[in-house]
């Protein structure tokens, strides 16, 4: 008996009283508190083959954690906000080895790999010194006779900690945030738990892909045996899978011809790429994944997903590259239902321009500024609606704020420097999206859609400037051609062309040489 007492002094030595330590540290307790209930789920599956396994769960976790933990946490007491507080202090420096960002990003991880996440609180001489977030596959919730949570348990390397009193008074030892789950009462549903079919079919199609890159790119068969002196012998069988797996299979041997000997004769088994389709069974995991995740696909690169959205905050509904299915259905003329979802996904581009052209560009008078302006002021269209971009072009011009362009708008934007106008432009577009009710959603989104149609139009001023030293006014006339209508996205790169061969143009006029077609004057 001695020697386990011992044992146990070495494992949980006396402190002095100033001596800080977490509880997870060496000890064991002996007062049993119940049978443990533990985690109806594989976590360490979760964590293996869902977090550090595939990609499309990866970045969706760690989206979500750094974007969490970028959020300010601020401290209130009624409507007044208290700017000094020990709590805030703990925040700003939970522990030695982690800042605010890595210990709200872990915490929020956790949560979101195993549906669970548990901090500890430690305490120093009656005041609350450390915060310290646990792995959840550690952690055991201890209930009570009455079936609530009494205290809980960590175990690491053989050993226990028990948590059941309070550092500091009114304070948990542990604080364990759980996601809903609707079967269990003491641990929570991890979203990986919800997607695991969909991470089975994502993981599976990698893994085919690569095994037929291993195996040069083919899909499996047999070689059939047919000569006249019956079966192989052993010996031939053995040289026969043996330059098979030296020659013709991995990827340095891909698309080599395979020699056959008389008599041999090669059957192909399984179906080949094209018909098992495990590109598009991968891409639909990945949505079903991100989906499980609440992470909308586009931004996560999903092919087919980067232009459609339809994030149930977004009070625009479905909507594919700027247009809505309410725009889409009225310019169509029929319900907006299921039907013209899907069609909506695969809208032709010359579709995209006559709606842009018909229903932003023209009613924005986009045409009656010059080109750097134009794209921008018709981006703002596409996003803020007609009068609500005329409205912030006024605000930025300072002039009267009506939604209509008339002579003192213009008058307003001809007195003013474009660099000038664009800045205050976007100053004003990011304003207005700060006010919106959705901007915790959407708002870093639509900050870097102006940042990028901002950086875009300065260049399109670029372009312009290099124009005009060249042909004076060709710019505007340009600008003004029927052809330059488009996707927002593709409008820099048409205006480079339009640009590009109105300068081919000038230089062989200066050079003598003939000129191609030239561009009508359109007033």
């Amino acid at each position: 008996m001695s020697r386990i007492l011992d044992a146990i002094g070495r494992l949980w030595p006396a402190r002095p009283a100033d001596t800080k330590a977490s509880a997870v540290g060496p000890l064991i307790a002996w007062e049993p508190l119940g049978q443990p209930m533990w985690a109806p789920r594989d976590y360490a599956a979760f964590a293996r083959e869902g977090f550090m396994q595939n990609a499309i769960v990866y970045r969706s976790v760690r989206m979500i954690a750094e974007a969490a933990a970028s959020v300010p946490l601020l401290l209130y007491e009624g409507d007044e906000e208290i700017e000094r507080h020990p709590l805030l202090d703990l925040i700003a420096h939970p522990s030695p080895d982690q800042t605010t960002a890595d210990f709200l990003e872990n915490w929020y991880g956790f949560l979101l790999v195993a549906g669970n996440a548990y901090v500890e609180a430690v305490a120093l001489s009656g005041r609350l010194r450390e915060l310290h977030v646990l792995r959840p596959d550690r952690m055991k919730v201890i209930p009570g006779p009455d079936g609530w949570p009494e205290a809980f348990e960590y175990s690491a390397s053989g050993r226990s900690a028990r948590f059941e009193a309070e550092p500091v008074k009114g304070v948990r030892p542990i604080l364990h945030v759980r996601l809903f789950h609707p079967v269990n009462d003491h641990y929570g549903m991890s979203p990986i738990e919800g997607a695991a079919h969909a991470i089975d079919i994502h993981n599976a199609a990698g893994s085919w892909n690569k095994a037929l890159l291993d195996n040069a790119a083919r899909p499996s068969g047999a070689l059939v045996y047919a000569g006249s002196a019956g079966n192989l012998t052993g010996e031939q069988y053995a040289r026969l899978k043996s330059e098979l797996e030296d020659s013709y299979q991995g990827a340095k041997n891909a698309g080599r011809p395979l020699l056959l000997e008389g008599g041999l004769d090669w059957k192909a088994l399984s179906l080949s790429p094209k018909d098992m389709d495990f590109v598009e069974a991968k891409h639909a995991a990945a949505r079903e994944i991100a989906l499980a995740l609440g992470v909308p696909p586009m931004l996560l690169g999903i092919p087919g997903d980067n232009t459609y959205s339809d994030d149930p905050y977004d009070p625009g509904g479905p909507t594919n590259r700027g247009i809505t299915l309410a725009v889409y259905a009225d310019w169509k003329g029929v319900p907006a239902d299921a039907a013209l979802i899907e069609d909506l996904k695969r809208i032709p581009d010359a579709t995209v321009r006559a709606i842009y052209a018909a229903r932003y560009w023209t009613p924005a008078a986009c045409a009656d500024f010059a080109p750097a302006l134009a794209f921008f002021h018709f981006d703002a269209a596409v996003n803020h609606g007609v009068v609500g971009a005329i409205r912030l072009l006024q605000q930025a011009v300072g002039t009267d704020v009506d939604g209509e362009i008339g002579p003192l708008t213009l008058g307003a934007v001809a007195r003013r420097p474009l660099d000038e106008t664009l800045n205050a432009y976007a100053d004003a577009r990011r304003q207005r999206y700060r006010a919106l009710p959705h901007f915790w959603r959407f708002g870093g989104g639509w900050l870097s859609r102006v940042d990028a149609t901002l950086a875009r139009a300065r260049n399109c001023g670029e372009h312009t400037r290099q124009l005009r030293s060249l042909l004076p006014n060709a710019t505007e006339r340009i600008f003004r051609h029927g052809h330059f209508l488009s996707a927002n996205d593709e409008m820099v790169g048409q205006l480079r062309d339009h640009l590009g061969r109105a300068l081919d143009r000038a230089v062989d006029r200066a050079a003598g040489a003939r000129s191609g077609h030239r561009h009508r004057h359109h007033r």
